[in-house]
Order: structure tokens, then C-alpha cells, then sequence
């Protein structure tokens, strides 16, 4: 294997890694919304606000980065997919879904 080729199956696996990182903790995050002895409802939302932007902020990170190692636009439509943990999670716990 020629060192081009084994430096572009590092950038992938590298890429891969650092995405899966921060996507765990974005779903997380947004998960730990559901935590809580408040009923389910905007309240919820409003007492654990900083939940839900942890995780956008993370989802972005994942995506930024990711696609940064790969030597791609870091600005993309898919930085749209970074919210989509956080907004389906604030979705369900303001009763919309």
C-alpha cells in the first residue's frame, strides 16, 4: 500500500472516530433531557434548557470536524443533520411528537 492511499484510509478512519465521539455525546445529551422528575412539557424544556444546545453544539462539532479531517467543506448541508438529535428529543418532550 502506497503512502497516499494509507494516509486517505487514516483521514476516513480518523474522520469516523472523531464523528462517532461527538455524535455519541449529541444523542446523549439529548437523551438526558428525558431525565427528569418535571413533567413532560415546555417547563421541561424551559429548567433544562442547556441540554438540548449542548448537544446542536456537539452534532455541529461532529460533522465540522469530521468533515474537516476529510479535507471537505466544513459549511454543508450536513451540519442540518447535527440538529436532528436535539430536535427530535425537544420534540418529543414538548409533547409535539
Amino acid at each position: 500500500m502506497d503512502r497516499s492511499k494509507r494516509m486517505t484510509v487514516l483521514r476516513w478512519l480518523l474522520a469516523l472516530l472523531v464523528f462517532a465521539f461527538f455524535m455519541y455525546w449529541s444523542i446523549t445529551l439529548a437523551g438526558l433531557l428525558g431525565w427528569s422528575t418535571t413533567p413532560r412539557g415546555p417547563q421541561r424544556l424551559a429548567e433544562r434548557w442547556h441540554l438540548p444546545l449542548l448537544a446542536v453544539c456537539s452534532g455541529v462539532l461532529a460533522v465540522a470536524l469530521a468533515r474537516r479531517i476529510l479535507g471537505l467543506r466544513v459549511l454543508s448541508p450536513w451540519l442540518l443533520a447535527a440538529v436532528l438529535p436535539a430536535a427530535y428529543f425537544v420534540s418529543v418532550e414538548t409533547g409535539v411528537v
